[in-house]
């Protein structure tokens, strides 16, 4: 982020606000794109990190297992703070009207957002029936953290491309 997220110092808010910018229609570059997905991600982490903890202390199951509630309420907990972390980049950016600056949010990172937690499920799958099958990980183990940490990083592979074509198609800004 330091190196390559911030704008420069050289260009002003007001700068970045106000500039023109055309329709993307070629491929963004890797920078784009890593961008563009560790934006996308930060929601589905917080999430996951907030949910993880929630559905740990009130025990909950969706039919008899903690992981199948795990990726219903992750994912809703993911869109929807995905969804506020993209209006609160579009709305002011674009100066657009609520309910526009709204459709455009959820256009930019449904899908997205829909190709991390697919790619989470696949390591959480694998490390709640193959590496640790029972007892289960709980977020007070570190174990589960390690493997929080794997599925992530499957989440982000599975995203990157997503974004890349977001971000080629013009749903998605290039950052």
């Amino acid at each position: 982020y330091w190196d390559f997220g911030r704008a420069s110092v050289k260009t002003t808010h007001a700068q970045m606000v106000h500039a023109e910018r055309p329709v993307s229609r070629h491929w963004p570059t890797a920078r784009q794109i890593a961008l563009s997905t560790m934006h996308c991600s930060t929601g589905c982490m917080i999430a996951d990190l907030i949910c993880g903890f929630a559905i740990a202390a009130l025990g909950l199951k969706l039919l008899g297992s903690t992981l199948w509630a795990e990726f219903v309420i992750d994912l809703f907990a993911a869109w929807a703070l995905g969804i506020v972390f993209q209006y609160l980049a579009i709305q002011p950016m674009g100066h657009l009207p609520r309910t526009q600056a709204l459709t455009a949010a959820i256009k930019a990172d449904t899908l997205s957002i829909v190709a991390f937690q697919l790619g989470m499920y696949g390591w959480m799958a694998m490390t709640y029936f193959v590496w640790f099958p029972a007892p289960h990980l709980t977020p007070l183990e570190p174990q589960y953290w390690l493997m929080m940490q794997g599925a992530m990083l499957c989440g982000f592979a599975t995203s990157y491309p997503m974004n890349a074509w977001l971000i080629h198609a013009g749903i998605k800004e290039e950052m």
